[in-house]
């Protein structure tokens, strides 16, 4: 049965993550050059693949190793991402750059967050989710979480980012995995 509290967890935090994140500032330009809805189906897409194989590896790992090492692993995990963007401040992206091949926005946007997240610290996150929940639910509430962060970032465009200060996003991201992180090393403890 589905942890509607879980999967709400998940798609906060992971969508809280990823904003102000390099595939949020590709769709920024590809929502500018484009029609949104398919940077925004592409982007999604790219994101359902990549939250499933993470969501899966997290379910195997909590199977095969004691639930105690798994949780202490992913509150240390968060405690990192949290810090990580506290501590360091975020990098300005060039503009411009090469053109690219692809001629089709969605497949472009695909291929794009594909890349750009491919080993990113939301895929660990929802790894780390899906060890302390069910995959599923991790899933899920990722990939809604990403969705809603996406669709925010390709229908708003240019105004979300000169609006809202990159180092902002970066600290309410910060905070949030830091607090995630300090919370399940506590439970872990309490065990």
């Amino acid at each position: 049965m589905m942890d509607l509290i879980a999967i709400a967890q998940a798609g906060f935090l992971v969508g809280l993550a990823e904003l102000g994140d390099k595939s949020q500032l590709v769709l920024l330009t590809l929502a500018t050059r484009y029609s949104a809805a398919p940077v925004l189906l592409g982007a999604v897409a790219a994101f359902a693949v990549l939250n499933a194989v993470a969501a899966v590896f997290g379910g195997v790992l909590s199977a095969a190793v004691d639930p105690l090492w798994v949780d202490l692993g992913a509150g240390l995990l968060f405690l990192f991402f949290g810090l990580s963007a506290l501590l360091r401040p975020p990098q300005e992206e060039e503009e411009g750059g090469a053109r690219p091949k692809l001629r089709s926005p969605l497949l472009l946007a695909f291929a794009m967050v594909f890349v750009a997240e491919l080993g990113d610290k939301t895929q660990f996150t929802v790894a780390g989710l899906a060890s302390i929940t069910t995959p599923l639910d991790a899933w899920i509430g990722a990939t809604l979480g990403l969705a809603l962060t996406t669709a925010l970032v390709t229908l708003t465009s240019r105004s979300l980012v000169e609006r809202v200060p990159k180092k902002t996003l970066f600290t309410l991201s910060g905070a949030l995995f830091a607090g995630v992180g300090l919370w399940t090393l506590a439970a872990a403890a309490m065990r």
